[in-house]
């Protein structure tokens, strides 16, 4: 092909893409313009890339909206960078986890204007869309965050903390792959000492981190509650521990109590572990029956807003859950363009454990 036919055909190819009604007779969704710009060869014409964005955008149109105040949590831990399908030889997808869950993400987003974007790997961080960004810029740049651990915990807790204050949520939408390894170990159903030395440490070094962070409510919010708002409390452990003197004055600063709350919730770290590694060595139950971090959470959560629902997508499914089956929690396993209509018809439909049974019973087979 001859340079001007190449140049041609380009805008021929480009104009099709942009073409608002044949996408919408052909019902394109987001994660297929997704995937076409992950596939698309880094030498194609920058003309197309630019206009399979333009048609991503375009897409957006048939995002549904969700009803209420939405928060979606987003897992950008290192194990999600893996592609979406897995490691399989010559059949990998070049698009990975945390792509789809960071499009997902903006996408929602940009139908609810005043959704709260939480990112979270083994903390949480902050990142906003701009009215003004497209979609697929946003995605990139919410997916170049976090790659630390995962703790599938500390979005819930954050967003349980906001609710304490009075900003609530109706619907959470969860995107993880469900690999949420730290500080698990030591409330596992049977814990070994190997296993509760580990979760210990792991506490340990979570506290220490809230510790160095100081008092800012905007920083370690997964526990601000525990550091927020106990000058009573605090007044006597500041005594116990040495850290108030007359010459302190008779209320302690907001620093003080922060890290005599800090050294308190060290401390009882240091004797639950102890408490478990001498349950073992009797072989006695070493505590009460088993609460996955995430689910404590999620109940946390429901204190202040018991009509919350959690959507749990986990796109690498292996069978497990972060929080059980319920009335109010959904999980779904993998990842497609439905998934935008199934959530969007499950936050709107009444609470029942029954839902999709009765979604199946209501269609007309009589025709």
């Amino acid at each position: 092909m001859v340079a001007g036919q190449g140049a041609e055909m380009t805008r021929l190819v480009a104009a099709r893409l942009r073409d608002s009604e044949a996408q919408r007779k052909a019902g394109v969704m987001p994660y297929q313009m997704l995937a076409a710009c992950g596939s698309l060869d880094p030498a194609a014409p920058l003309e197309l890339r630019a206009a399979l964005e333009d048609a991503l955008e375009a897409s957006l149109e048939r995002v549904p909206a969700l009803p209420g105040r939405l928060a979606v949590c987003i897992d950008v831990s290192g194990s999600m960078q893996s592609p979406l399908t897995g490691y399989r030889r010559g059949a990998s997808t070049k698009i990975r986890c945390v792509d789809v869950a960071a499009l997902y993400a903006c996408a929602v987003a940009r139908k609810n204007p005043n959704a709260l974007i939480v990112p979270f790997d083994d903390k949480c961080h902050d990142f906003v869309l701009s009215p003004n960004e497209g979609v697929f810029e946003a995605s990139q740049r919410l997916a170049e965050l976090g790659q630390g651990g995962t703790n599938c915990s500390m979005p819930l807790h954050l967003l349980a903390a906001r609710a304490s204050r009075g900003s609530g949520v109706d619907t959470v939408v969860f995107l993880s792959d469900n690999e949420s390894w730290t500080g698990n170990w030591m409330s596992a159903p049977d814990p070994t000492p190997a296993q509760i030395e580990l979760g210990c440490l792991w506490k340990q070094i979570e506290i220490e981190q809230l510790m160095a962070a100081g008092p800012d409510p905007s920083l370690a919010l997964a526990m601000e509650e525990k550091v927020h708002g106990l000058w009573g409390p605090a007044l006597h452990a500041l005594r116990r521990l040495g850290l108030l003197t007359s010459a302190m004055g008779p209320f302690p600063t907001p620093e003080q109590v922060h890290r005599a709350r800090c050294m308190e919730m060290l401390a009882e770290n240091e004797e639950r572990c102890a408490r478990l590694l001498a349950a073992c060595e009797e072989g006695t139950p070493a505590q009460e029956p088993y609460v996955a971090p995430a689910h404590a959470a999620y109940l946390r959560l429901r204190e202040h807003c018991p009509a919350v629902r959690l959507v749990c997508i986990d796109l690498q499914p292996y069978g497990s859950v972060q929080v059980p089956d319920q009335p109010g929690v959904l999980n779904l396993g993998g990842f497609s363009d439905h998934v935008f209509e199934l959530v969007a018809e499950w936050a709107a439909s009444p609470q029942s454990d029954t839902c999709w049974v009765d979604a199946v019973e209501a269609v007309d087979l009589s025709s």
